[in-house]
């Protein structure tokens, strides 16, 4: 019977269809698929350039520097910064329209010593832009402008009063259908979140609440110091959506906020034999010896050029291409404009205007003395060896504030003690800093990528937080293990596709250092979005292998920007130079990077700028892949599987162990003539051992497999007998948990074929006797009951017969395979091109 609502006359009537209860139409749940959208969602950029401001803006300038964090040698080149662009938008805008508020007195500090403050590279003197200032009005009065800077010395004050100002500015935006321009000189974060006075959770108010002042229909610029290098960040629709309002593509944006998340993998391509730089139909196939091209031992020179060009790289990344990204300055040239290049021609004022307006400011008598600095930074973040070291620890102490499940973690309070450390350290070296710096800009920008991965793809977010305020642990705790499952294939697949922080150059690689521990919260951010997406673990691992695709795409991007970066392109052709090697023009090389965009035949889902980089890889996953199965001789795969792998595991490690001993122990001589030889002696070995790794996990994995699918018999069980002391008697034979472990005994063959134990063993590893131990064979008390079993039903018998498992089955096999092994020619190998890792 249908339901029915009684109607006005007391009937029953039928229920509106709006009431009714859906009616399936499918067999089955089915996610629709989600395209990647094209549009630009975030348009925020480094710069050294002032945005294209109109002259109807309102301004508001906020500076969040305590006065005892104000010296120079600390936060102060943010004191500079708030003066700088206080002097360039000075009677710009309507006299009433600019608010200019600050922690501290800028003014009496600035004032104390201004040659200290000055600004840039061209040192200009901003002190005079800390008074109010004046005009004269057409009928030739003298008129204030309210632009003077307002001092609260309290951060939770100075936060309420900007909340007061911002709501302020924006009815009048509101009502006029004028724009903001916001300027925040201080502590901040990528996300443009900001800090007032400490990195603490109470003083922090994220970008989204600004947001939320701002609300939808009022566009604002904001303004905030770059973090990983010289320069501004602007968004110029912080508040709004950029789509269809820039000139540049969505792939143009992210290749630049991605920054260097991909650092290690550019450097590894741009070094190698596959680099673009490098004219490789010139390059003489009988030098290939190592991964990069150049001697195998060079001189210091060709080291430095080496060190340098990673450092250039990565700052190039780290600086979100930016031109000039070590020299914290202005820059008004119009070639470098990247507001035209990103978001389009200026309507307002050229950079011409503030060119001028800038050169009429006083420049500081004295330059710079002191030039203790770290060098991969340049004059950015006060351009001091102190301020600079300032900088990295306030990240350290800003990126406390967020993931905060992850510092409740094991491996995130192992991390937050060595974190704890650099900020103890009054004087840290130099690369300790370097290392510090790429870790932190890393995990920054991890966190980036995630939020704008989900942005991109459209997917739900968790608990609809960003990555950085995401808590893992809460996550966790609210979610069935059956949905926390579900994301462990994309979460697999994501750790895949996102490498870890690239440490600087004579730094050696280590995932046993907490500090080089991947940040694995934005892969389980992703995961997690992808399965509430999806729902299924095989739909979110389709769904993370086209993310996959996706970052491809933005690393070939990143690849063609690191071409036409100056500094990159000037490193690498001096160090290829260096070392005599082929080089391409700029031309020929972004040709090559521009092949790599055609998807292949086989891939016709995939768009054009999502092509995976495979072709642009370095030799090293040539050389991986050069050894595999079809390579080995039949005789020798036929006896693999039949085999102990353990066994020849052992022999073949013991192989390359005498390998890498006849490498350490050789003369130069003997190393640069021996060293192709034994580079395919190891490859060899190694590819063996993969080999037989492969077989022994499908063994494995095949023997599982039988034990779940045997039914195991039931048996009745025997009540548990208790002794006096309320003990359970233990079973003969019985080995405590700590020593529950197989000990193989040795075993050798007599004459007669018969076996003797003690002489044939299973490791090289020389048997230990305590010292009152006689020397005479006895059988280990710890051997498995079963192999003893064996042992005593075998020597029983008249001839003995070993079991199939044992490897005693298969010596002969193991001579047969271990005569191939060494047997093997070398003219097998020799169509390979290989390239093994040089030895520093």
């Amino acid at each position: 019977m249908s339901a029915t609502l009684p109607t006005a006359s007391g009937h029953p009537g039928p229920l509106p269809s709006s009431v009714l209860p859906p009616t399936p139409t499918a067999n089955e749940f089915t996610p629709v698929d989600t395209e990647i959208n094209d549009d630009v969602h975030d348009a925020s950029f480094i710069t050294h350039a002032i945005p294209d401001i109109s002259r109807n803006s309102g301004v508001v300038g906020l500076c969040t520097v305590p006065a005892k964090r104000a010296g120079m040698n600390d936060l102060g080149w943010h004191l500079a910064d708030f003066l700088a662009w206080k002097a360039l938008l000075c009677g710009e805008t309507h006299p009433n329209a600019q608010t200019w508020m600050a922690l501290c007195d800028v003014a009496g500090i600035v004032n104390t010593n201004p040659e200290l403050y000055a600004h840039g590279k061209d040192r200009r003197l901003v002190s005079s832009a800390a008074a109010a200032s004046s005009y004269t009005d057409s009928d030739g009065n003298v008129q204030h402008r309210k632009d003077g800077i307002t001092v609260q010395p309290s951060a939770q004050k100075l936060k309420v009063d900007f909340v007061r100002v911002l709501s302020e500015k924006v009815k009048v935006a509101q009502a006029g259908g004028y724009p903001l321009v916001i300027i925040i000189c201080g502590p901040t974060t990528v996300e443009q979140d900001i800090f007032f006075g400490k990195a603490e959770e109470q003083h922090h108010f994220g970008s989204d609440s600004i947001r939320h002042l701002l609300g939808e229909h009022v566009d604002a610029i904001v303004i905030t110091p770059s973090l990983f290098s010289a320069g501004w960040q602007i968004n110029p629709f912080f508040s709004g959506n950029p789509a269809g309002k820039v000139v540049a593509d969505r792939t143009e944006f992210l290749a630049k906020q991605f920054g260097g998340v991909f650092a290690k993998e550019h450097i590894q391509h741009l070094l190698g034999w596959k680099s673009p730089f490098l004219d490789w139909d010139s390059v003489d196939k009988n030098e290939i010896t190592g991964t990069f091209p150049g001697p195998p031992m060079p001189n210091a020179k060709q080291e430095q050029m080496f060190d340098e060009l990673q450092v250039k790289i990565h700052s190039a990344l780290a600086g979100r291409f930016s031109t000039g990204h070590g020299d914290h300055s202005f820059d008004f040239e119009a070639e470098n404009d990247d507001w035209e290049k990103l978001i389009g021609p200026r309507r307002h004022k050229p950079l011409s205007y503030y060119h001028q307006k800038w050169a009429a400011l006083g420049t500081g008598t004295t330059a710079a003395t002191d030039l203790n600095r770290l060098d991969f930074l340049g004059n950015s973040f006060g351009g001091s060896w102190m301020s600079q070291v300032y900088h990295i620890k306030q990240l350290i102490k800003q990126s406390f504030v967020g993931w905060p499940g992850y510092w409740r973690l094991l491996i995130g309070q192992n991390v937050k003690k060595v974190l704890r450390e650099f900020l103890e350290h009054l004087a840290p070296d130099a690369r300790l800093c370097q290392e510090m710096f790429n870790v932190m800009e890393h995990r920054a920008t991890t966190a980036v990528l995630a939020d704008m991965t989900v942005a991109c793809f459209g997917l739900p977010r968790p608990y609809e937080a960003r990555c950085k305020d995401w808590d893992e642990i809460k996550w966790t705790h609210d979610t069935p293990d059956v949905d926390q499952r579900a994301t462990n294939q994309p979460y697999a697949e994501l750790t895949r596709c996102i490498p870890g922080a690239c440490v600087p150059p004579r730094i050696n690689p280590s995932h046993l250092n907490p500090m080089q521990t991947a940040l694995q919260v934005p892969a389980t951010y992703l995961s997690v979005a992808l399965c509430l997406r999806y729902l299924t673990s095989s739909a979110g691992l389709e769904a993370a292998k086209r993310t996959s695709q996706f970052f491809e795409g933005i690393k070939l991007r990143q690849t063609q920007l690191l071409l036409r970066d100056s500094e990159v392109r000037d490193a690498c052709t001096a160090w290829l130079r260096s070392i005599n090697m082929p080089i391409r023009t700029l031309e020929d090389a972004l040709a090559i990077v521009k092949q790599a965009e055609i998807p292949p035949v086989d891939a016709p889902g995939q768009q054009p700028g999502e092509a995976s980089i495979s072709t642009l890889q370095d030799s090293q996953s040539r050389r991986a892949n050069a050894f595999n199965d079809d390579h080995f001789p039949a005789e020798l795969k036929a006896l693999v599987p039949v085999m102990n792998q353990e066994f020849v595991i052992q022999e073949v490690t013991k192989m390359k162990e005498d390998l890498i001993e006849q490498l350490v122990k050789a003369s130069v001589g003997e190393l640069l003539g021996e060293l192709g030889a034994i580079q395919l002696k190891l490859a060899m070995v190694q590819s063996c051992l993969d080999m037989v790794r492969k077989a022994q996990r499908s063994k494995e994995n095949g023997e599982k497999d039988e034990e779940q699918q045997t039914p195991k018999p039931i048996t009745a069980q025997e009540p548990a007998m208790t002794a006096k002391d309320g003990t359970t008697p233990k079973p003969a034979g019985y080995v405590p948990p700590h020593l529950q472990h197989t000990v193989k005994k040795p075993v050798e063959l007599t004459g007669e074929g018969e076996p003797n134990a003690g002489s044939f063993r299973l490791s090289s590893t020389p048997t230990r006797l305590a010292p009152a131990q006689s020397t005479e064979k006895k059988a280990s008390p710890f051997t498995l009951q079963s192999l003893q079993k064996d042992t005593k039903e075998n020597k029983s018998t008249e001839k003995y017969i070993p079991p199939p498992s044992s490897p005693l089955a298969l010596v002969k096999g193991h001579e047969q395979w271990k005569g191939c092994l060494r047997g093997i020619s070398c003219s097998v190998w020799n169509h390979h091109v290989f390239a093994d890792t040089r030895l520093d």
